[in-house]
């Protein structure tokens, strides 16, 4: 064992810590810069290359990346300049084929228009024609019933003297001979 004496001189229990004994400043203040010199020298020699090439290959790592990021923005901005022609087309395209579509649809509705009446004209011409023939028959055969009833009123007033009372029964008697040989009066 070691007697408490020395432990205590060896530990400067008299003077403090021993860092602050001033016997000792000179040979601690050179161990300090020695060693702070092959620190320095290690980390010259080893350390900071090795960060420096770290810091190099990242730092093309990002101008790689950087360089990738901008040919794939000049791509994107080429695409949507691409898309926006398109759609710009696009939207010419559909605004044309509206217009025509808008045209033909003006255009058959005029010809339909122009077919009806047409259609419309030759049914009023026809159905006027039909009027004049239905009255022409009609006429005729008005004159034809006024004849034969005048011929009938003749051959009876001639065959006897009339009263009045005979006439219309004469009169009656004609219009139903003629009722029966199936002339119809209207």
């Amino acid at each position: 064992m070691i007697p408490i004496a020395q432990i205590t001189s060896a530990a400067g229990v008299g003077g403090g810590l021993p860092q602050f004994d001033t016997s000792t400043f000179a040979s601690q203040g050179f161990w300090t810069v020695v060693s702070f010199v092959i620190l320095m020298f290690l980390m010259v020699k080893h350390v900071i290359p090795a960060i420096n090439d770290i810091l190099d290959a990242r730092s093309k790592s990002i101008e790689g990346e950087i360089g990738k990021a901008k040919n794939m923005r000049e791509d994107a901005e080429k695409t949507l300049a691409d898309y926006r022609k398109k759609l710009k087309a696009a939207s010419q395209e559909a605004t044309q084929t509206i217009e025509s579509a808008r045209q033909d649809a003006n255009r058959q509705r005029e010809e339909s228009l122009a077919e009806v009446d047409k259609e419309i004209a030759k049914k009023r011409d026809s159905a006027t024609e039909q009027i004049e023939l239905a009255k022409r028959q009609a006429m005729e055969e008005i004159q034809t019933m006024a004849v034969d009833i005048a011929m009938l009123a003749t051959e009876k007033l001639i065959a006897k003297s009339v009263t009045k009372t005979d006439a219309n029964k004469m009169v009656t008697e004609a219009i139903t001979e003629l009722k029966d040989q199936d002339i119809n009066l209207h």
